[in-house]
């Protein structure tokens, strides 16, 4: 848990300036855009993580960077800023993958799921109180 904290402390978890955009999209063709994204993320990030654990388990670690290069982009366009750099920095570190690196891997990814189990909160709440 360590790894988690240190390496991303000052790191947001959710950047709201980067939703702007899509809500103003959303009230332009009066339509829920936030919500929609924030469900699809959630259901994919899921699937996706449950991927990786699998992955990881059977030491298919060019996998598991592919995973992680796929977690991107839902991150970066919910502004999920700490997710993103997290599953960067995977994907970098798996660039020459080893058995060796397994302990690292899994610090990645348990940092990943707690990091998603986290915004999910966050992003919920927000609907909420956005009245989404």
């Amino acid at each position: 848990m360590s790894f988690y904290n240190e390496k991303y402390k000052n790191q947001l978890s959710l950047d709201l300036t980067k939703l702007e955009p899509l809500f103003q999209l959303g009230r332009e063709l009066d339509e829920d855009v936030v919500s929609e994204l924030v469900k699809t993320h959630c259901e994919t990030v899921t699937v996706q993580l449950k991927q990786i654990e699998i992955l990881f388990e059977t030491k298919n670690f060019i996998q598991v960077r592919s995973e992680a290069h796929k977690l991107k982009s839902s991150a970066a366009t919910l502004g999920l800023n700490k997710l993103y750099r997290m599953c960067i920095d995977l994907e970098s570190y798996l660039q020459n993958p080893s058995t060796a690196c397994a302990p690292v891997v899994n610090a990645y990814i348990t940092g990943i799921t707690i990091e998603f189990n986290l915004t999910k909160l966050m992003l919920n709440n927000m609907q909420t109180q956005v009245g989404a």
